[in-house]
């Protein structure tokens, strides 16, 4: 009987331990939906790297896209886009997409989402958001890296690229690291 107390104690720890450790996310807004798929990988924490945006109105749209806030949440967007956080805006929840008939005004629209994605906000389609959320790690034990070995990697949503320590890096490696925005941590 000990034994078993013992093991069943030993289990709630870790359980506890691994609840713990996840990777931390903040939601600008309630989505139930949203909420339940990440609670299974991540706590919630508004002090986290990674934001995810579920819906923005036209004027919180192009408040965000002439810099600019209208809303506690689009401050809050702004600031963290001051502080290099990565934050995704789903797709299906840039509201002026619902009204796209003017060709003109759907231009000037798209010209507004350019501005964003050079901001570094992340256009993500809800069913993609995991993908592109959870962190993979690639190990790349190679002496010499080469451009032809992270194409290779070119189409991995937020991968981190482990290499060793004493790795030399060619110059169309560094051009293509910095072009894709990939993560290159040696180890």
């Amino acid at each position: 009987m000990e034994k078993d107390k013992l093991i069943e104690l030993i289990l709630k720890e870790v359980e506890k331990h691994l609840k713990t450790e996840k990777n931390e996310i903040f939601l600008v807004e309630k989505d139930p939906l949203l909420e339940t798929v990440l609670s299974k990988d991540f706590n919630f924490s508004k002090n986290a790297k990674k934001v995810v945006v579920p819906s923005l109105s036209i004027p919180e749209f192009v408040a965000l896209a002439q810099g600019s806030f209208i809303t506690q949440k689009t401050e809050f967007i702004l600031n963290s886009l001051f502080e290099n956080k990565e934050i995704f805006l789903i797709d299906e929840g840039v509201l002026w997409r619902e009204k796209n008939s003017n060709t003109a005004l759907t231009s000037l629209y798209l010209k507004y989402e350019n501005e964003l994605k050079k901001f570094g906000i992340k256009f993500v389609k809800r069913i993609e958001l995991l993908d592109f959320i959870k962190e993979k790690k690639i190990y790349l034990n190679k002496r010499v890296i080469t451009s032809r070995e992270l194409k290779k990697f070119e189409n991995c949503k937020n991968c981190h690229i482990v290499i060793p320590n004493n790795a030399f890096i060619t110059e169309s490696a560094n051009n293509f690291i910095e072009s894709n925005n990939i993560v290159l941590i040696k180890e």
